[in-house]
């Protein structure tokens, strides 16, 4: 996604599921036409650790990432796992402040619902799904509230999500696969 909103995409991800870090790539094309082994690294996270639960599972893989202007400060923030990185500005390269959310989930897509100005986020621990909305325009602090379910995936939770325009018009339509099809 387009993390600095420079018009150029920008590539974030982890390590691996078990590990941090979490690592973010900046692209400067739109700046100048620049070969692609020019890109800037960032770390934004170095760990990928579960806060304990009494009976969460340990177990729980992270595969969740969307970036989207939380704040509406102008820069596109990362949703990734059970955090909430809002995009420090400028050249990005200040820390990254992590927030946690309020409940062990899996956020994969970050959207507007309900015409607020709070963001909202769709978040899985299957076979719940839940909807989380922040409860200020900073993020700092969540609420949430279960909104279906699904069907548990060999690595407990959806790797395959998307928002998609299925209906014409309005709003486009959240997409979360339980099956891999081959």
């Amino acid at each position: 996604g387009d993390v600095g909103s420079d018009g150029s995409m920008d590539i974030v991800g982890s390590q691996s599921y078990f590990t941090g870090p979490v690592k973010m790539f900046t692209s400067k094309m739109a700046d100048l036409a620049l070969p692609l082994d020019k890109w800037h690294y960032i770390q934004v996270d170095d760990s990928r650790d579960n806060f304990v639960i009494p009976g969460a599972r340990s177990w729980w893989n992270y595969f969740g990432l969307d970036m989207y202007d939380v704040n509406h400060d102008g820069y596109m923030d990362i949703i990734a796992g059970e955090w909430y990185y809002p995009n420090p500005g400028g050249d990005m390269s200040a820390a990254w402040e992590r927030i946690r959310f309020p409940i062990e989930v899996d956020a994969v897509l970050a959207l507007d619902i309900d015409d607020d100005e709070f963001a909202d986020v769709i978040g899985l621990r299957l076979p719940q799904i839940f909807w989380l909305e922040a409860n200020e325009t900073e993020g700092l602090t969540w609420s949430y509230v279960e909104i279906g379910s699904m069907q548990q995936t060999g690595h407990a939770n959806s790797q395959e999500y998307s928002l998609a325009q299925i209906i014409p018009g309005g709003k486009p339509e959240i997409i979360l696969c339980d099956e891999v099809f081959s």
